[in-house]
């Protein structure tokens, strides 16, 4: 078997797994929802886009390096200084 085809049961997570799931700050309190993946042409993961706790319509790109996924997914940021992250 190459690198390129593994069972699907050797990945821990699946994009599928993470959309829809809460995102918490790093202090615990919750920001939001996973709206989406955002992958670079290379297939590298670049953003995940989360939506507002608050509202709809307010959605931000968190770059993945402030992604943390463990029993829940937290970002290492502040919420106060999220909003350097909006569109």
């Amino acid at each position: 078997m190459n690198t390129y085809t593994r069972p699907i049961e050797h990945y821990d997570i699946s994009a599928e797994k993470l959309l829809g799931q809460t995102v918490v700050d790093e202090d615990g309190n919750r920001i939001g929802q996973v709206q989406d993946i955002l992958i670079e042409r290379d297939g590298r993961i670049a953003f995940l886009k989360v939506t507002f706790a608050d509202s709809d319509s307010s959605k931000l790109a968190v770059p993945w390096s402030h992604v943390n996924i463990d029993s829940r997914i937290s970002l290492n940021i502040k919420r106060q200084s999220l909003a350097r992250y909006l569109p």
